[in-house]
């Protein structure tokens, strides 16, 4: 037997949810952490720009590559932990809408 290739299941994963109408990488990811299928370091769509204005520099002006690099933030930034990651798509939400009025 080979070995488990943990990537390449996510990958369909996420693939097949994003089949969906509406459903996105971002929608797919907070999918797949809410239903504790893997510890994503989810990011919430509609505000990449916050992990880089929280932990590191001004957000640039290409959303696919803001969203790979907020997501590389959190995910370097947090435990592989489902609880972690959760707690943090939390606190960020809260924080953005908080921010946001």
């Amino acid at each position: 037997m080979g070995k488990a290739q943990p990537e390449k299941g996510l990958k369909a994963a996420k693939k097949m949810l994003q089949e969906f109408p509406v459903i996105g990488e971002p929608r797919a990811e907070k999918i797949l952490l809410c239903a504790k299928l893997a510890p994503i370091a989810a990011v919430l769509s509609a505000f990449v720009h916050v992990p880089a204005w929280l932990f590191a520099a001004e957000p640039g002006k290409n959303y696919a590559a803001d969203y790979r690099a907020a997501r590389e933030i959190l995910d370097a930034g947090l435990p592989r932990t489902f609880e972690a990651r959760q707690k943090a798509y939390q606190l960020l939400n809260g924080t953005v809408r908080l921010l946001s009025g």
